[in-house]
């Protein structure tokens, strides 16, 4: 079946669209084709593969008392155990929250709950000497701002030390964020 269309425009325009039109290739031109935002979402739903749910784990499940459990929420446990008036006492030594998505030990035979264990890629040893060099530094600059000004009250020392302890605090954070150890207690 061959449709033929008529055409608008002066007799140019007319030659140059059947030029077009005969050398068109319609499997070429797919080829080249860049799909829309919307073309790519579409395809991403038909082809998306069904996820399995991952299985949560919690060391300190059951420990009511002390820690976050599975089946409540941020709100409830916050609820249930605000940090910022929460006293500690022999039932409550820390409030524990796992990260559900890593499986640590058990608590241990004294009551107390293990760390999650690092990460593959973490590099402890590293961070240790590297953290070591900065709070050193931290305390040499303390001590040099001590010996500048010796007759300086605390408080002064203090104010005078905060802006660069700011900065060493971050590089430490920063280090342990580039070594991959940030597992454990945040006090």
């Amino acid at each position: 079946m061959n449709t033929r269309l008529t055409l608008s425009g002066d007799e140019a325009v007319q030659q140059d669209m059947e030029d077009r039109v005969g050398t068109f290739d319609p499997a070429e031109w797919w080829k080249r084709k860049v799909p829309s935002l919307t073309e790519t979402a579409n395809t991403n739903v038909a082809n998306a593969v069904d996820v399995k749910p991952a299985t949560l784990y919690n060391p300190y499940e059951g420990q009511r008392s002390s820690s976050r459990q599975l089946d409540e929420t941020v709100d409830e446990f916050l609820q249930r155990l605000p940090p910022a008036t929460t006293s500690m006492s022999q039932g409550i030594p820390w409030i524990y929250v796992a990260n559900p998505f890593r499986k640590a030990k058990r608590p241990e035979n004294d009551g107390e709950f293990a760390e999650a264990p690092p990460d593959d890629e973490s590099n402890w040893a590293q961070f240790v000497v590297l953290g070591g060099n900065l709070l050193e530094e931290l305390k040499i600059l303390r001590h040099d701002i001590e010996k500048e000004k010796p007759n300086a009250a605390k408080a002064t020392i203090t104010k005078a030390v905060n802006p660069e302890k700011d900065a060493i605090v971050h590089k430490l954070l920063q280090t342990a964020v580039d070594l991959g150890c940030v597992t454990g207690k945040v006090g």
